[in-house]
């Protein structure tokens, strides 16, 4: 759910930018934003949502029908940009997100919709309470009357308003863009750069203004003695305050002509008053103030006072407020102010900040003056009048300009925002065009920083950095909003960088000046114009460049000469710079700098010999400034460096300072883009020895030649700083993996944090083994993710530590252990969090592996040494195996290789990818040369295949898993054999025999049957087919080793040692002698490419053998008495639909007290029918006392044993009643299908009829006319006896009606009831035994029909499942034949319930067992002979026993007897072969059973004659 947030974002962003600039955007999946012709904001989705677009109106929403046009798409690259993400990434993210979206949309619901709105979803109508969309203003109904009649501001109707409401009032609401604010300030030279300054003609003061009119204030200025004295008397308290009644009384005295909304402007000009009080003290005081003689000086250029603004002066601020009008009206009007009220000069100046009008209070004051009043529509009125003059401003003479970077609070502020981002960057995402405009920025910044930046400090800010304009290009952008420096940083950079640019260019400082006079194309100095213009070269704006040109500068008088110049750049190190610039100008190489030092074999210098060769080099220098060079040269360490201090001489980079390595390392990345292939083959092409390092000058040459930006100095510097152990040789491999950044793929999370763990435990002095301890030895998976992020890897994410801390347990057991961080850490360099494997899966290119085997050869050759000993010698154990640490130590007593190399032709050695070499592969590489990838000859794929096939099968046919499991089981026993198996793939799947021989039979035999019992049973296809489990091989092939592990060692530790053979370690050839000895996994056919799989399966660790700790963790977990007890439990959830219907079914096999509790033998019978030919009476026995250790088990005991199981079963014993109705039409079985739809239902007994589906469309279409109307239909279904409601049946036809014309045609009724192939397959495997079935109640019952009313006691007309069980069972006492299994029961049942009711009715009964032709036991000829031989039958029994041996008589001394019997009936052979046929057993005829079996036909006769036809 994480990252669908992260995209909700992303794309919110984007959206909400294109809404605000009126353009819409369209996004794939989901649909279209934009808007309506009547600018109202629409969202549009696609058809495939279902979902009808609306408008969202308090609430309500209100059906839209149209069309909007959108001008752009969705721009992935942005949003993969925003996400972090590579493109393809981002688009599955977003059609993930989109697909979640659409799943809620089946329900009504509400979805937040970051920076766009939130969308409805109601009974699939769709719309946006849309969010606001650039500067929305609210005002109220009074207001905005008064704006269009007085200001002529007509504001958009209410139908646009975006904003919300407020209840108490009527608002309107108008969008516009952020105004364009006037600059007030004129651009000039600051103080510190130039030397004389002049100020704007906009002044701010601090003194009070004159508002009131002059006669007014004449008669209270002259009486204000005797007003004080009133108000004094007046005020009992003498705290200077009086009531506002009081007062004007106080005034009126004075003089009756003053008014009192006269009174009222004083109090609110001199802000005296306060609620309804007036302070009087403030007043009077106010007065004396403004009747003060005002003294003025003729040499300054005006003065603070109000009256001295003219309206020149004041129309840049009524400029500034008119374009801020409604800014001003809402803020007014959110502060509980009303436009037209008078208020404070000083609320209305609070106003006119929060508004991003910046003026002071004499400047409002003076503003105030020209109009009629102090309120807020009083002061846009006089704004619109003065803005809207056309006099002209006089122009104020210009100095010399700058463009610098300015600073305040609020550009500070945005700043110290922008810092932690790339400008560029930043300009591209607010604006796809080359300039920024300033509504641009202030959207992006607002949302971009969420809010810590506001709207009017985003504007503020950019009106600072460019002063003249509403659009900014990006490299002015860039600049106005870099961190602030001082002067002072200024000028140090500036020199640091005069200085390295002489370096750079290899200039002595005088050929510099000479080279910045020429580009000034002066004669002797630079003058200041050049000076800017030079400065602009080297990216240095105005205000930088004055700065150091007036630092520079010393003489001040405007002009830079040599002298001046010198000093500055020698300025911080003085005589060495002298020096070094002879060094420059003479040109003097490293070679001739030794000789002169006389250093050539000398590592360092003292400084007397340092000064004493300083001294031969230049005998110019005297004594002292050649020592001060030497100790500077020095510096702390009291010795010179002979190759640093030659490296300074000769201008080259100084040694690796600060971060300058991180520096060059970022230029490279930005310069490859994050293709560092191209860098690897360049730099793996040159390393011809595969060493995996590079000679200093052929690395060199190498970075040149991949052209990455950096001239000749940075190329040797990075040379020299990469050569760490100075042996004149760069590590590629560690260059390489230094080179992560923004541009390039992050290293890997698994491998990062291996590293990250390896200088953790150097840092603290840890072994593996202490860190364990002081984190508990056994740490779980959890708790080591949690150690990781305190100490190891604080930047990532918790989830992503999950996933690394995942990885490192490696044997998966869900703890860390030394051999598990001992694992990784041996393999961090070839780590891969995706697969979490430990041994290198990354072969060497073909062409390179086999130059790299001809290297080896030779290497071998050279040494006199064959493969075979090769191999050996690889083999320090005698393993019989290599583990990729092995093959690398013993490859490097060969030959030198970098580890990559090592890594990658292991991979190439390992075809199998078990992460061990066996000597076969070995020399299969090394001697044959044999290195091209091959499939291998042996796998599971076929197996894997064939599975998810019958997955397949089953899907497309609708199938439910029992029906599947009917299909393969061919002989219909309730268990799959290999035969059955086969002849199902060959039916169901159509696969032909060569498809099916007998090795890949035996091992998908052994997939399948997943409890390893030698057969495959319901539950196994439950397991695989309805609960989907995994197949592995592996994983079966574990199972089955464990089983026999657990039936023959006591042990796991002693089947350890015994197949260790006491070494305490497994080999590959101990492993594979055991398993082929014991026959171990029998049945699974295993070559020794599999079984060396197998091998390293168990070798988690890969460590080449296996040890008693993976033994212990492969099968410590497998017991065979718990396997069974899991056994016995899935096959009971595969057959039940609860625990009470398992329960009971146990409990139907009890005939003893108590009835409410099973014993052991209830439980024997019931897991036999369950689990047929598994378990002896013994293993169950076992079973039970590990259960339960009781002898009688009630419903509560039994539950607690079941309660963590899961029932995958629809099937309860419990039977409800069936209506008597009856139907017209006669059925066959069917297979099951759920009981609870409706349409289900019809189809299984549509389906089921024994008439074709022509006829049975031809019964219900009454009226012939080829369709069935919904009488018809409604007719036809209550005649089948469904139980369905007049509801149901409506639902059904509609569902059968696709063409929804109100009637059913033959095509829509073939659809849905034509029997399918499949469908007559699986109803022919059961026909065997239903036909069995009807044999053996006709020989022994008399009938089937006969066999109903016996087993239906009650006479109730049904026969349940309990009874339908002891029916069967009975036949199989009197047939002989062993009962079927349980399942088989349950299908033979569902069969037959043909209605899906739950009961069997005589009708289906009948229905199933109906014979194509009249038996001979329904003939009168039948009855005789039956009642004639139960007549006699202790007669024929007595001449019986005289005659037989052992019970048995022959069978023609029977019909001699018989016949006797019988004389005057005429019986044919035939008719005789019909009444011995049942008795008759190896040749002879068993008379007592035969004698039993009439008595109860003849009952049966007595109990359910025959109507007389």
């Amino acid at each position: 759910m994480a990252q669908s947030s992260e995209v909700w974002n992303a794309l919110g962003m984007q959206i909400s930018k294109a809404m605000k600039s009126r353009m819409g955007v369209t996004v794939p999946g989901l649909g279209q934003f934009g808007y309506t012709s009547n600018e109202v904001p629409i969202f549009i989705p696609i058809a495939s949502l279902g979902l009808k677009p609306c408008l969202y109106e308090e609430g309500i929403l209100k059906p839209f029908i149209g069309n909007i046009s959108t001008h752009s798409d969705l721009n992935m690259t942005k949003l993969a940009t925003d996400l972090k993400v590579k493109q393809d990434q981002a688009r599955n993210m977003l059609e993930t997100a989109i697909e979640q979206f659409k799943d809620k949309t089946k329900q009504d619901f509400r979805h937040d919709f970051p920076m766009v709105g939130t969308v409805w979803v109601k009974n699939r109508l769709v719309a946006i309470s849309w969010a606001s969309f650039g500067s929305t203003v609210v005002v109220t109904d009074q207001a905005a009357a008064w704006l269009q009649n007085n200001l002529g501001i007509e504001l958009a109707p209410k139908s646009t308003v975006a904003r919300p409401r407020s209840s108490s009032s009527s608002c309107r609401s108008v969008k516009i863009s952020m105004p364009m604010s006037v600059r007030n300030l004129q651009t000039v030279r600051p103080q510190s750069v130039q030397s004389g300054s002049s100020k704007s003609h906009v002044l701010h003061s601090q003194s009070t203004g004159n508002f009131c009119n002059n006669k007014v204030l004449d008669l209270i200025s002259g009486n204000i003695p005797k007003l004080t004295l009133t108000c004094q008397s007046r005020d009992q308290t003498n705290r200077g305050i009086l009531s506002y009644s009081d007062f004007c009384g106080v005034i009126s005295s004075i003089d009756s002509s003053i008014t009192e909304p006269e009174i009222k402007k004083l109090v609110l000009w001199t802000n005296s008053g306060t609620g309804k009080m007036v302070r009087y003290k403030v007043f009077i005081d106010s007065i004396n103030r403004e009747c003060k003689p005002k003294v003025s000086s003729n040499a300054s250029i005006a003065s603070d006072m109000t009256e001295n603004y003219s309206r020149i002066a004041l129309r840049p601020i009524a400029k500034l407020i008119w374009e801020k009008k409604l800014v001003i009206t809402e803020m007014s009007q959110s502060s509980g102010m009303r436009p037209r009220l008078d208020i404070q000069p000083s609320e209305l100046l609070g106003i006119l900040k929060k508004s991003g009008v910046f003026v002071n209070i004499h400047q409002l004051k003076a503003l105030l003056k020209e109009a009629n009043g102090c309120s807020v529509l009083e002061l846009l009125k006089i704004s619109k009048t003065l803005s809207n003059c056309h006099e002209e401003t006089p122009v104020v003479e210009a100095f010399r300009p700058y463009t610098g970077l300015v600073s305040d609070n609020v550009l500070d502020k945005v700043r110290n925002y922008l810092a932690s981002y790339n400008l560029s960057q930043i300009f591209k995402a607010a604006s796809s065009r080359p300039l920024l405009h300033v509504d641009e920025f202030v959207n992006y910044l607002t949302e971009h920083s969420g809010g810590r930046i506001k709207a009017l400090e985003a504007q503020q800010a950019f009106f600072r950095v460019i002063k003249d304009s509403e659009i900014i290009n990006e490299e002015d952008f860039c600049k106005g909003f870099a961190k602030y420096e001082t002067q002072k940083h200024i000028l140090d950079r500036g020199l640091a960088f005069l200085r390295s640019w002489l370096r750079h260019e290899k200039l002595s400082t005088e050929q510099g000046f000479d080279y910045l006079r020429q580009a000034a194309k002066s004669q002797n100095t630079i003058s200041y114009d050049s000076w800017v213009q030079i400065m602009s070269n080297f990216d240095f704006n105005l205000y930088e460049a004055s700065i150091l040109f007036d630092n520079i500068d010393t003489k001040q008088d405007k002009f830079i000469d040599l002298s001046e110049w010198i000093n500055k750049v020698y300025e911080e190190e003085g005589p060495l710079q002298s020096f070094k610039d002879t060094v420059i100008k003479y040109k003097i190489d490293k070679d001739d700098l030794l000789i002169k030092l006389n250093a050539q074999s000398k590592q360092r210098l003292t400084i007397e010999e340092m000064s004493d060769a300083l001294r031969r080099m230049d005998p110019t220098l005297t004594v002292t400034n050649a020592v001060n060079m030497a100790r500077s040269a020095a510096g702390s360490k009291g010795y010179i460096d002979v190759q640093d201090f030659l490296a300074q001489l000769s201008q080259q980079p100084e040694e690796f300072q600060g971060n300058w390595k991180e520096q060059i390392l970022r230029k490279i990345q930005n310069k490859i883009k994050g293709n560092v292939d191209n860098l690897r083959k360049i730099l793996e092409d040159a390393d011809e020895k595969n060493t995996g390092k590079l000679e200093l000058v052929k690395f060199q040459e190498c970075i040149y030649k991949a052209g990455l930006g950096l001239d000749s100095i940075e190329i040797e510097r990075l040379g020299r700083v990469l050569d760490r152990k100075s042996n004149l040789k760069v590590d590629i491999n560690e260059f390489l993996d230094n080179l992560e950044g923004p541009n390039l793929p992050p290293q890997d999370p698994l491998k990062s944090t291996a590293t990250r763990l390896q200088i953790f435990l150097k840092q603290n002095d840890l072994t593996t083994n202490q860190l364990l301890k002081k984190l508990g030895t056994r740490v779980s998976v959890d708790k080591f993710a949690d150690f990781l992020r305190k100490k190891v890897q604080k930047k990532f994410s918790q989830e992503l530590l999950d996933d690394v801390a995942e990885k490192f347990d490696v044997n998966k057991d869900g703890f860390v252990d030394m051999n598990d961080i001992i694992s990784i850490l041996n393999s961090k360099c070839y780590l891969d969090l995706a697969t979490g494997n430990t041994y290198p899966t990354r072969p060497l290119t073909p062409n390179k592996a086999k130059d790299l085997i001809k290297d080896i050869r030779h290497a071998l050759v050279q040494q006199k040494v064959n493969y075979y000993d090769a191999f050996q010698t690889f083999d320090t154990e005698n393993l019989g195996v290599l583990s990729a640490k092995q093959f690398s130590e013993g490859l490097a007593k060969f030959i030198d290789l970098s580890e990559p190399i090592k890594h990658g032709l292991f991979a190439v050695i390992d075809k199998l990818g078990t992460g061990l070499i066996t000597l076969e592969s070995f020399l299969s590489v090394l001697k044959d040369n044999d290195i091209e990838p091959k499939p291998h000859k042996d796998s599971w794929n076929w197996e894997n295949d064939t599975i998810e096939k019958i997955r397949k099968w089953i899907r497309n046919e609708n199938l439910n898993v029992e029906n599947a499991f009917r299909a393969f089981d061919v002989d219909f026993d309730g268990v799959i054999s290999k035969e059955d198996l086969k002849v199902g793939l060959m039916t169901v799947l159509k696969l032909q025999t060569k498809e099916c021989p007998s090795s890949k039979m035996d091992r998908l035999y052994k997939l399948m049957d997943t409890f390893k019992r030698n057969s495959i049973q319901l539950s196994d296809f439950k397991i695989l087919f309805e609960e989907n489990a995994d197949i592995d091989w592996k994983k079966s092939a574990k199972q089955q080793l464990g089983l026999y592990l657990s039936r023959n060692y006591p042990n796991i530790k002693l089947a350890f040692e015994g197949v260790s053979e006491l070494t305490g370690k497994i080999k590959l050839n101990q492993f594979v002698k055991w398993v082929e000895n014991n026959q171990v996994l029998k049945g699974f056919n295993l070559t020794q490419q599999l079984l060396e799989k197998l091998f390293a399966d168990l070798d988690p660790h890969r460590k080449a053998y296996i040890t008693e700790d993976d033994w212990e963790h492969a099968f410590g977990q497998i017991n065979y008495g718990d396997h069974c007890i899991k056994e016995i439990k899935d096959a009971v959830r595969s057959n039940f639909l609860d625990i009470r219907s398992a329960f009971d079914y146990f409990l139907s096999f009890h005939k003893s007290q108590p009835c409410s509790s099973m014993a052991l033998q209830d439980f024997q019978q019931g897991i036999s029918a369950l689990v047929p030919q598994r378990f002896g009476a013994n293993d169950i026995q076992t079973f039970w006392n590990t259960l339960w250790k009781v002898p009688f088990v009630d419903f509560q005991c039994f539950s607690k044993e079941f309660s963590d199981v899961k029932f995958l079963s629809t099937f309860t014993q419990s039977s409800k009643k069936s209506s008597n109705h009856s139907t017209p039409m006669s059925f066959t079985s069917y297979n099951s299908v759920s009981t609870t739809d409706p349409l289900k239902r019809l189809q299984s007994l549509i389906k089921a009829s024994p008439n074709n589906i022509e006829e049975v469309f031809k019964n219900m279409d009454t009226d012939q006319s080829g369709k069935l109307s919904a009488v018809e239909f409604r007719k036809a279904l209550r005649k089948l006896s469904l139980g369905l409601s007049a509801r149901d049946i409506d639902q059904v036809m509609s569902r059968i009606d696709t063409n929804n014309d109100g009637q059913i045609d033959w095509q829509e009724f073939q659809k849905n009831f034509k029997v399918s192939e499949t469908e007559k397959y699986t109803n022919g495997v059961a026909q065997g035994r239903i036909q069995k079935m009807r044999q053996n109640m006709h020989a022994y019952m008399l009938s089937p029909k006969d066999a109903f009313l016996q087993f239906d006691p009650n006479r109730v007309g049904v026969l349940d499942f309990p009874y339908f069980t002891k029916l069967v069972n009975r036949l199989c006492e009197l047939s002989g034949e062993p009962v079927p299994a349980f399942t088989v029961l349950k299908d033979l049942y569902d069969i037959i319930d043909i209605r899906k009711d739950g009961v069997v009715d005589m009708r289906e009964w009948l229905n199933t067992f109906k014979g194509d032709t009249k038996s001979w036991e329904d003939s009168k000829e039948f009855d005789d002979i039956t009642r004639i031989i139960s007549r006699n039958r202790k007669l024929i029994q007595i001449t019986f026993d005289a005659m037989s041996r052992n019970g048995r008589i022959e069978i023609n001394k029977a019909k001699e007897i018989l016949g006797s019997v019988t004389r005057n009936l005429k019986i044919s052979d035939e008719v005789w072969n019909k009444i011995l046929g049942v008795a008759i057993k190896d040749g002879a005829l068993d008379y007592k059973f035969m004698l039993e079996i009439y008595k109860d036909r003849s009952l049966m006769k007595q109990w359910h004659p025959r109507p007389i036809s």
